[in-house]
């Protein structure tokens, strides 16, 4: 099992056909529109080097990969840190291009609970 990343805020839990994939802690350098950049750095990056590659092959690209990695959790391989680094930018991306919903795809795990929810 892949354990969870803490960091001063918390963490970024994310999850891939209701599976948990990967986790990166939240912090006052690594914050979660940080993340997110991530994922729309990987796509202009994409069109900026590869132009041949259009949206499509790139969303096409990104499921294949976050399928494998499906594939390799639910069979308890192990994955390399560049493989999370991966799957971090993989899922923003497609959360940026509307391909996964936000809501099921990305969970903000804060360190401590809000004062005003406390009894």
């Amino acid at each position: 099992m892949t354990p969870i990343k803490q960091g001063k805020y918390g963490s970024l839990n994310l999850f891939y056909k209701d599976i948990f994939i990967a986790s990166f802690p939240l912090s006052d350098t690594r914050t979660v529109d940080g993340y997110k950049k991530n994922g729309e750095w990987l796509i202009l990056s994409t069109m900026r080097e590869r132009p041949e590659l259009n949206i499509r092959n790139q969303i096409y690209t990104y499921t294949y990969f976050l399928n494998l990695m499906y594939k390799r959790k639910l069979n308890k391989q192990k994955l390399w840190r560049s493989n999370y680094e991966m799957i971090l930018g993989t899922v923003m991306a497609l959360v940026k291009l509307n391909i996964l919903d936000e809501d099921d795809s990305i969970f903000i795990q804060p360190r401590k609970r809000p004062t005003s929810l406390r009894p």
